[in-house]
């Protein structure tokens, strides 16, 4: 008897424990400002315990290639659809959380350039004197696709230098770069540490969509749903409306 009673006792500090952690959300740095918002929105109304872990898409791909545990991710379309795809996801999970534009963020102190035509553009991005970009990010890709359209490549090539993934925006801060093309929702969340030039002209504007899904071994799914039926509520409007996010309509 004394032995059912401790392996009972035990048994519930293990789910008290595991209650108390509370979900556990990955979610990528484009949507730092976002994600905050949301989470401590929803802890408010639901009174949840909920763990926010914000990392680069890249660190993000590597953790759960390792088999990293949590509850819910939220990053690219293009990654939630690939791990729905490997069951790395719980079947169907997928959910649209919104998508983001790109534009001009400028170190402090840097003169505003004029981006508002596409001439403009490619001569703000002339006058650097270096361009940066975080490696593997899809940002960079963008970045690297956009000077190919404006038939800048070989010209920005001696500016554009790539920093290590994971330390933007240190290096922009620092000065080591006059300018870098990145989410619109990046440089609002960063307003104090950085300057702001505007959006990309619509005429090479473009969107990356993020999604969220819950994770295949997930044991708290029932709360994963219910978080994830208030992101897209309308009580958070708010929150996309001030970090630069729009619905995906």
């Amino acid at each position: 008897m004394k032995k059912l009673i401790i392996s009972f006792l035990a048994f519930c500090l293990l789910f008290n424990n595991a209650c108390a952690e509370g979900l556990s959300i990955l979610c990528t740095l484009p949507l730092q400002a976002l994600g905050q918002g949301i989470v401590n929105a929803y802890k408010a109304v639901s009174g949840a315990e909920v763990t926010l872990t914000i990392n680069t898409g890249a660190i993000i791909r590597e953790r759960i290639r390792k088999g990293d545990k949590f509850d819910i991710v939220i990053t690219t379309r293009g990654d939630i659809e690939e791990w729905g795809a490997s069951g790395q996801l719980s079947k169907d999970s997928a959910t649209g959380i919104g998508k983001i534009g790109y534009g001009l963020g400028l170190r402090k102190g840097y003169p505003k350039p004029d981006i508002s035509t596409v001439e403009g553009l490619k001569n703000a991005l002339r006058g650097a004197k270096i361009i940066g970009g975080s490696e593997g990010s899809v940002a960079l890709g963008f970045l690297e696709k956009l000077q190919k359209d404006l038939s800048l490549t070989e010209e920005m090539k001696p500016k554009t230098k790539v920093f290590a993934r994971g330390t933007f925006p240190k290096w922009l801060v620092n000065g080591e770069a006059d300018m870098v093309v990145s989410f619109i929702s990046e440089f609002i969340h960063l307003k104090e540490s950085i300057d702001y030039a505007g959006p990309l002209p619509k005429e090479v504007q473009s969107y990356v969509e993020f999604f969220a899904g819950i994770g295949s071994t997930s044991s708290k799914t029932g709360e994963a749903l219910k978080f994830l039926q208030f992101v897209n509520g309308q009580s958070v409007e708010n929150q996309f409306r001030t970090t630069g996010m729009e619905r995906i309509r």
